[in-house]
């Protein structure tokens, strides 16, 4: 079963370059509008998603393989590496809420942030009315 995950990590890490190599051109600030920053986010998600899965996925398992590394999650390094991709996580959430509150309509983004935006409009229907 341990191979089925190192092909399934090798072809979600290929994948998730090539979303990388997609969004590449909009990472530089190019405007302000909502697409940018979605398009900024995804390509900042994708980085780090990709780095988590070579590092877990790919370079873990093959180093234990090799006798070269600890298999304990809890040591100092692969905690810091964690906590770099979570930085690439957050953010890349930050970027995707600057553009969800950017699409905000314009008589309605000052009433939020970009924390807030996710909480547009206040009211939520779950159902339809009308069927």
């Amino acid at each position: 079963m341990t191979h089925l995950n190192d092909l399934t990590a090798i072809v979600a890490l290929l994948m998730m370059g090539l979303v990388a190599r997609g969004f590449w051109p909009h990472v530089i600030l190019q405007g302000h509008s909502p697409v940018n920053y979605l398009m900024q986010g995804i390509f900042i998600g994708s980085v780090g998603i990709s780095g988590r899965i070579a590092l877990y996925d790919v370079i873990r398992p093959a180093m234990r393989y090799m006798d070269y590394m600890p298999g304990s999650p809890l040591s100092v390094p692969i905690q810091m590496y964690n906590s770099g991709f979570n930085i690439f996580f957050a953010l890349a959430a930050w970027r995707i809420l600057v553009g969800l509150h950017a699409s905000l309509p314009e008589s309605e983004r000052d009433k939020y942030s970009w924390f807030t935006s996710p909480f547009y409009p206040k009211r939520i229907n779950l159902f339809r009315r009308n069927l």
